[in-house]
């Protein structure tokens, strides 16, 4: 089974900045991501509120009755992550079923379910992210990157350094690596490290594969994953 827990608040200070598709709302990357798994008894969706900048019944998710929603209060990125972290850790989580944590401004591709359950079946990953991340093709820090490619029955993957901070591993990996995540959610500047706790963990050898060509992107349109039209994608089943 897929345990999605996915993070929302009223205002997040770390996205003030992003450049945003005109097609982007946080309402409709929701609907598309309910979607995608409507009737699948393979996933089980959770909702994480930050209730620090405003009370859940402002936000949309306020209505939802076929979910849960947790609250707490954090008022940043890395106080966010840091409390669904600890959140998540004391579940009754089977070892080998797999835990997604999601940011609420990513969109999916239909089938990602079956993508995300090939990428740990067909691999020796250990953290699976279905975003194909478009900075690695074009920063300046990526310009000497090699990837090992390989296949799954659906998809190629490819073999990457880091991710954002919405990723999927299996419950018993988060459980082994918990002190790492958690060392990661501090920082300065209210922003989990993410570039830096993947870094590390890949270093290590724990593995980060992304599926080529994405099952899924985040909605900032300079890093949009490739090749996809993700607003024909967002606005299916309208």
């Amino acid at each position: 089974m897929i345990h999605i827990f996915q993070r929302h608040c009223w205002f997040s200070p770390s996205s003030v900045s992003k450049i945003r598709p005109e097609w982007f709302s946080r309402e409709k990357c929701f609907q598309n991501l309910k979607n995608t798994i409507v009737n699948d008894n393979r996933v089980k969706l959770t909702l994480v509120y930050d209730n620090a900048e405003g009370p859940l019944e402002r936000h949309f998710i306020s209505t939802e009755k076929h979910y849960e929603i947790v609250e707490f209060t954090g008022g940043d990125d890395s106080r966010s992550l840091y409390n669904l972290l600890h959140y998540i850790i004391e579940q009754d989580i089977p070892d080998e079923d797999i835990v997604y944590v999601l940011e609420d401004d990513y969109v999916h591709r239909k089938g990602w379910v079956d993508i995300m359950l090939e990428g740990f079946n067909h691999t020796d990953a250990k953290y699976v992210t279905l975003y194909d991340h478009r900075d690695k093709y074009f920063l300046h820090r990526y310009r000497n990157l090699k990837s090992k490619i390989v296949f799954s029955p659906s998809v190629h993957w490819r073999y990457v350094p880091s991710t954002t901070n919405t990723w999927s591993t299996k419950f018993k990996t988060l459980k082994k690596h918990f002190k790492i995540h958690e060392k990661f959610c501090k920082s300065r500047k209210g922003i989990a490290r993410d570039n830096a706790k993947f870094n590390y963990l890949t270093k290590n050898n724990f593995f980060l594969i992304s599926p080529i060509p994405a099952y899924s992107t985040h909605a900032e349109t300079p890093f949009l994953s490739p090749v996809i039209d993700w607003e024909k994608v967002i606005n299916e089943n309208e």
